[in-house]
């Protein structure tokens, strides 16, 4: 029978156990206030932005968002599981382990079943790799050693169409099971079984668990198609909801970087040369499931797809559905190779890293792909050139960054830069317009993790007569203590976007924070410690914060900053329309300034029947 801890045990561990003195063991801490901070050990960063609050027995980390208690911290931190967090921190207390038995679920020993059918396999083909000279030979030619051979537990499939059914037999697995996680295929003609993979080198899929999901099966005879072969969607596996060798990402690297590689062979070229942030989408189109698992584990993301035309057109697809969650990330370009695993082998890895710190951003790497296609030396292709590109800047929202590269390229070709914006704004006057629109409201912007650490120093580390000096409104900071309580509230929040322009950089900061904490499955612990950062900011700044009490509340107050955002653009269309000399300019802005006094006296109208 299934073994699970008492509940009250697992709060006489958190009762015995001091967190503070765990985490302490683990990394320097040193007090501030009433409370704890240090260098987050889940991500790089050189300001502490890892708090720990030894009255509420819990962590947080202001900077990646890492949070919890102290069983969740020794599991992160030692990569180990629940039950063995339990044990060490219950042996470091000197406590007696107290269990209780659970009914099994049948569903769930049968998905064990799957799990311990697929170890078994990964051990028959790690086994056959051993004795087979053709599949040795073939890792050797493409330079996997065996330390890598070893930790990712490379096999081979033998070339037999049972090999494989015959062993699993022997081990007791049925062919029901052996089906349903496609390691063997029906044959309807001969009403036989025979086994999927044949003659492949053989990746074994883990989970974060380090369990085996699946199997990817690479052809060591390149006549063989195809040549990558994946094991279907089952009970344990879904191509779209898993990244190859993420059970490593999160295991080796401490860093909150991720490289997004096409193939299994440059994931594993990558970890040989000392870099373990890369992972693979296992063949298929990235998936918004990956997406989110990628947001989860990283930061900084890079993509490093293959440079022939397929990668070029899988990369704007990852970059595409990367921006869906609001991740911006950067392209790695490999000049002179086809790949990450090709590029290594020719120029080391400081070559490769150099790359990366040069990688573009969207834009630029758009511009590069258009460059491999269109030659701007000669004016034909020059005008189709610039029709693409005018294309991809008619999709940015960064007014700013289309400005800058409108510029660039005006200076690249040597066109006179107000012709390059007059006719770019020409032909996309209607989405150029809401790019002008959001730019000039505040951007929603992608914080690193150095401005998140320096925001979330106490306030007296920045300086704090500086903050005090300009009276602060204190309507954002009770609107963000409120949504702490609910996550209803959050969400209410979400769909206020001109309220979220109020925000300063460290009210946003606080606002993406407690986003993440609502993300986790047990979000209280990290949220206590978020309110109390917004309790110690706003007492810096002499605001006395109120918690709502109900979604009404909440309303009033998303209504008034309205009308104080109203008033912030009303004075500054009143200061434009005195300063500017153009009569054109000085008309838009007294049309764009009579909208916002209708605006906002529908705002008056509501409030008084309120």
């Amino acid at each position: 029978m299934p073994r699970v801890f008492r509940e009250e045990f697992i709060e006489k561990i958190k009762d015995e156990i001091d967190i503070v003195d765990v985490i302490g063991d683990c990394l320097e801490l040193k007090r501030a206030g009433v409370n704890y901070k240090g260098v987050c050990p889940f991500h790089n960063e050189k300001t502490p932005s890892f708090v720990v609050s030894p009255a509420k027995q819990i962590y947080h980390c202001f900077g990646c968002g890492a949070g919890g208690d102290v069983i969740k911290f020794v599991e992160e931190y030692k990569n180990i599981s629940f039950s063995e967090a339990v044990e060490f921190l219950a042996e470091r207390a000197g406590l007696e382990l107290e269990v209780q038995e659970i009914a099994r679920d049948p569903r769930e020993d049968a998905k064990n079943r799957l799990y311990e059918l697929n170890k078994s396999a990964a051990i028959f083909y790690r086994e056959n790799l051993r004795k087979t000279e053709k599949a040795l030979r073939y890792l050797q030619r493409r330079e996997i050693d065996h330390k890598s051979i070893q930790i990712y537990g490379l096999g081979y499939a033998q070339d037999s169409w049972t090999a494989l059914l015959d062993y699993l037999k022997s081990q007791g697995f049925t062919i029901a099971e052996m089906l349903s996680v496609g390691l063997i295929i029906h044959s309807e003609k001969r009403d036989s079984y025979y086994d999927r993979f044949r003659n492949r080198l053989m990746f074994p899929i883990l989970d974060t668990r380090q369990r085996v999901i699946g199997f990817g099966g690479r052809a060591i005879d390149d006549s063989q198609k195809p040549k990558y072969l994946n094991s279907t969607d089952s009970e344990v596996f879904n191509k779209g909801w898993n990244l190859f060798s993420l059970n490593l990402l999160r295991k080796k690297s401490r860093e909150r970087k991720l490289i997004l590689a096409e193939g299994y062979m440059d994931v594993i070229a990558l970890f040989q040369s000392g870099i373990y942030y890369a992972v693979a989408s296992l063949g298929t189109a990235l998936t918004k499931e990956q997406v989110q698992l990628i947001k989860k584990n990283a930061e900084d993301v890079y993509i490093c797809y293959d440079t022939d035309q397929a990668g070029r057109k899988a990369t704007k697809r990852a970059i595409e559905r990367l921006a869906e969650r609001e991740i911006r990330p950067k392209i790695i370009v490999l000049d002179g190779a086809k790949d990450p695993d090709e590029y290594i082998k020719k120029f080391g890895k400081e070559s490769f890293l150099a790359r990366l710190e040069k990688a573009f951003s969207p834009i630029e790497y758009y511009d590069y792909d258009l460059r491999q296609e269109y030659d701007i030396s000669d004016s034909n292709d020059q005008i189709k050139y610039l029709e693409n590109l005018f294309e991809v800047l008619s999709r940015q929202d960064n007014k700013t960054e289309v400005e800058l590269y409108l510029r660039k390229i005006a200076d690249e070709l040597k066109i006179n830069a107000d012709v390059i914006r007059n006719d770019f704004y020409e032909r996309y006057k209607n989405r150029a317009k809401n790019v002008v629109a959001k730019s000039r409201n505040s951007e929603k912007r992608d914080f690193t993790s150095n401005e998140r650490e320096q925001l979330f120093q106490k306030p007296m580390e920045r300086n704090t007569k500086v903050l005090i000096k300009k009276k602060t409104n204190q309507l954002p900071y009770e609107l963000l203590y409120t949504v702490t309580i609910s996550k209803k509230y959050y969400e209410q929040l979400q769909n206020e976007q001109d309220v979220l322009e109020c925000f300063d950089d460290e009210l946003k900061i606080i606002y993406e924070t407690i986003g993440q904490a609502y993300e986790q499955s047990n979000p209280h612990e990290s949220l206590e410690v978020i309110k109390e950062q917004l309790e110690f900011l706003a007492q810096s700044k002499k605001i006395s914060l109120n918690q709502l009490k109900d979604i009404d509340s909440l309303h009033q107050i998303i209504i008034k900053l309205k009308k104080y955002r109203l008033n912030e653009k009303k004075n500054k269309l009143k200061q434009l329309i005195s300063e500017t000399s153009d009569e054109k300019q000085r008309e838009k802005y007294m049309i764009e300034l009579n909208d916002t006094l209708e605006v906002a006296r529908e705002i008056d109208q509501y409030m008084k029947t309120k």
